[in-house]
């Protein structure tokens, strides 16, 4: 992640691979957001399998909220987990 400051706000870009076709995204913090539990849902490409990133999810202090679940066969799977500082992050993955 690269780490730009705009202004007063501090920003993290997300890296992606646009010669695979990946999407990239960004991490703000400001001095009026609030991390919290009840605002928005952002899904991130967990790649090939989730049980990957959930296995690290505690380890660095978050907690698993929704173990990989499918989805559908055609849209695949999904998780949930609640990061360090109390934001819900959800996951996808095809497989």
């Amino acid at each position: 992640m690269k780490v730009m400051e705009i202004g007063p706000e501090k920003m993290g870009i997300l890296p992606s691979d646009p010669e695979q076709g990946g999407i990239s995204g960004a991490i703000v913090f400001g001095k009026d957001y609030r991390p919290n539990a009840d605002g928005i849902k952002v899904y991130l490409n967990g790649d090939r399998d989730l049980n990957d990133i959930l296995g690290r999810v505690e380890t660095a202090g978050g907690k698993v909220v929704q173990e990989k679940t499918q989805i559908t066969p055609q849209i695949g799977y999904m998780a949930v987990f609640q990061d360090t500082e109390g934001n819900m992050i959800n996951l996808h993955s095809h497989a």
